[in-house]
């Protein structure tokens, strides 16, 4: 999976790797589970969750980037940026997967929304082809699919002789 970063405002290796996570699971690749990540900026007494730029570099003395598999309980990613005591690195820490949480349950209604829409697109799909195909076999004087034991009826509206419609 590759990333073009146009613009950065902020958060784009968290929102990178939840996109690519969503995108990999919507082509139907196989996977473990949808991966999360948020970063966490330690903002003096503070935990920021997916600051701006401009708010991040106004204090923060340090980041704490979580990656995971909530429902799996898998921690994916973290890394720590910067001088943050372990009481605060930990309570980032928290505060990241919370987030993860939060995010990950969004992900999967997103996807399974997609699914479902698919599957409609897909079923509507084979639908219209099935009548096209009646259709065509109709034009061309077969029974359509289901209708063994009876014809088209004639162009002109009169009984055709044998046609088993009444036999």
């Amino acid at each position: 999976v590759h990333v073009l970063v146009l613009q950065d405002d902020g958060g784009a290796l968290p929102a990178a790797i939840s996109c690519a996570s969503l995108a990999l699971a919507d082509a139907g690749i196989a996977l473990y589970g949808l991966v999360a990540a948020c970063c966490c900026h330690v903002l003096g007494d503070t935990i920021a969750l997916d600051c701006c730029t401009a708010e991040a570099s106004a204090a923060a003395a340090g980041t704490v980037l979580v990656g995971c598999m909530p429902p799996l309980e898998q921690l994916t990613l973290l890394r720590h940026q910067g001088a943050v005591p372990p009481a605060r690195a930990t309570e980032a820490l928290k505060v990241g997967l919370e987030g993860c949480a939060l995010l990950h349950a969004e992900m999967a209604m997103v996807l399974r929304a997609s699914s479902a829409s698919r599957d409609e697109r897909a079923a509507s799909a084979a639908l219209a082809s099935s009548s096209q195909h009646k259709r065509a076999r109709s034009a061309e004087g077969e029974a359509p699919d289901g209708d063994e034991g009876t014809s088209a009826a004639p162009p002109c509206g009169g009984e055709a002789a044998g046609s088993g419609a009444g036999e």
